[in-house]
């Protein structure tokens, strides 16, 4: 089953590729601005509402570097190891165990102003 895309998500994906300053934190090709070949792709499934819009739960990749590492599930533990640390690795991963409930409001408000630094 596809998962929705909301609002909420349009805009985190927009604050990760900016953060990311529109580049493939793979491979480090640098997409312009707005691009579609730039995906905001997350470690955890978006299913996961406790980590679905925690930034360092996602990260900038160009379509080849997602469609690789969500292939090799290994590779891409490792890629977000290395990218944010065993230990934030490991809570977040533990976040998706558990059930999650989520104020979109705040959420919105935290993506608002992350958009706009």
């Amino acid at each position: 089953m596809k998962i929705r895309r909301g609002p909420l998500d349009k805009l985190f994906s927009l604050v990760i590729r900016t953060r990311d300053r529109w580049t493939c934190q793979k491979c480090h090709k640098q997409y312009p601005e707005r691009s579609g070949g730039l995906h905001c792709a997350h470690m955890n499934s978006r299913r996961h509402l406790g980590t679905r819009w925690e930034e360092d739960n996602a990260c900038a990749l160009c379509f080849f570097d997602h469609l690789f590492l969500d292939s090799h599930p290994e590779e891409k533990i490792a890629f977000f190891r290395a990218r944010i640390g065993d230990k934030r690795y490991d809570e977040l991963y533990a976040r998706t165990k558990i059930p999650f409930r989520v104020d979109e409001t705040m959420v919105l408000l935290r993506l608002r102003s992350r958009h706009k630094e």
